[in-house]
């Protein structure tokens, strides 16, 4: 992508970063599943810079098995009923500064039964644990699971 290096806000995703998705797009859409949701995380600038419904045309124009559902922050229900919550919001100290947000805040209803983020619910503090804003939304919502992402130290 190219960013204005004074506010670091997307000018514009580059043809490289197009396809390099549209790649992406090819192999997820043909996985042997009837539901898959992607979400995006910090290093993912295209998905950003293209926004939510370029980046769900890109999946849909790939998608030969099944159906994929690209979440910023909402609600989607699968074949089967199951609702998933998806977000990329995350607050994180990082260059790779995809979806940050210095608070965010996740809307979750009440009833799903997935939440999918890329911040996880608890983050380790000088020897204890710090549960996240979205700890709190899934328990009030009443989620059964949550999958979140970023845990590098959880490997």
């Amino acid at each position: 992508v190219r960013r204005d290096e004074a506010t670091r806000v997307i000018l514009e995703v580059l043809p490289d970063g197009v396809r390099l998705f549209e790649e992406f797009a090819r192999w997820f859409g043909s996985q042997p599943f009837e539901s898959k949701v992607l979400i995006g995380g910090n290093h993912d600038l295209v998905l950003e810079g293209l926004g939510q419904q370029d980046v769900q045309a890109i999946l849909d124009k790939y998608t030969t098995f099944g159906q994929c559902h690209y979440l910023i922050g909402q609600e989607t229900t699968l074949a089967g009923g199951l609702r998933v919550f998806g977000s990329p919001f995350a607050a994180y100290s990082s260059h790779n500064d995809a979806f940050f947000h210095d608070n965010p805040k996740y809307t979750v209803a009440e009833g799903v039964d997935v939440v999918v983020t890329h911040m996880p619910a608890v983050l380790p503090k000088e020897g204890a644990v710090k549960l996240q804003p979205i700890a709190q939304a899934a328990l009030q919502a009443g989620a059964k699971l949550h999958v979140g992402g970023h845990c590098h130290w959880a490997w």
